[in-house]
């Protein structure tokens, strides 16, 4: 779900990947995170390169349990636009009565003002600070294609809302035909969603 971040639908995008034989999608949109949100390719609060959302309201197949999910990648040099960025993230989530789950690359370590901002008035909970079970070391998530290092800052995140509970979490660090897919590690996370697994 999701297209590319331009006026066009090209460019870099958030994909949210959905398994519709475990979920069903009711809706999903894509927002540029600027003042004029419905408005493709659209920059604002000092984004160099346009910044999007993508969100999804999902029904769990078994359970009938509802989720929101967002993906998003916000903004690499401009702290103000990861901050206004982060609020609109929230308005998303807060508008919607359902559990949420959000993840991303939010460019922003762990004691910056983005995630200050995410994770106020416990809206939204670090899914590696709430898991139950945490099967890896903290890697820094963005080794930029070499070796893992333990201790390092996460700039790769899953935050989870109130009806969300996080049973194991990791960070994976494994390299692929001798090299990393990406210069960032994935992050996993197996929930339970009223009662659900997923």
């Amino acid at each position: 779900l999701g297209r590319g971040r331009d006026a066009r639908g090209g460019d870099e995008a958030c994909l949210l990947v959905v398994d519709e034989s475990r979920v069903e999608v009711l809706d999903w949109w894509q927002q540029a995170l600027s003042d004029e949100p419905d408005r493709a390719g659209s920059r604002s609060w000092g984004n160099v390169l346009p910044r999007v959302l993508v969100a999804a309201e999902l029904r769990d197949r078994a359970t009938g349990a509802p989720l929101l999910a967002v993906s998003t990648h916000l903004s690499l040099t401009s702290q103000r636009a990861r901050v206004r960025s982060a609020e609109a993230l929230r308005e998303v989530v807060a508008s919607r009565d359902v559990p949420a789950i959000v993840l991303g690359d939010l460019n922003a370590g762990e004691r910056s003002r983005t995630l200050d901002a995410l994770l106020a008035d416990d809206l939204l909970r670090d899914a590696w600070d709430v898991a139950d079970e945490r099967t890896t070391p903290q890697w820094a998530t963005r080794p930029a294609y070499r070796s893992p290092r333990e201790g390092g800052r996460r700039l790769d995140w899953i935050l989870v809302g109130p009806g969300v509970d996080v049973h194991r979490i990791a960070i994976d660090p494994r390299a692929f035909v001798g090299g990393w897919p990406s210069d960032h590690l994935g992050v996993h996370a197996l929930v339970h969603l009223d009662g659900a697994v997923g």
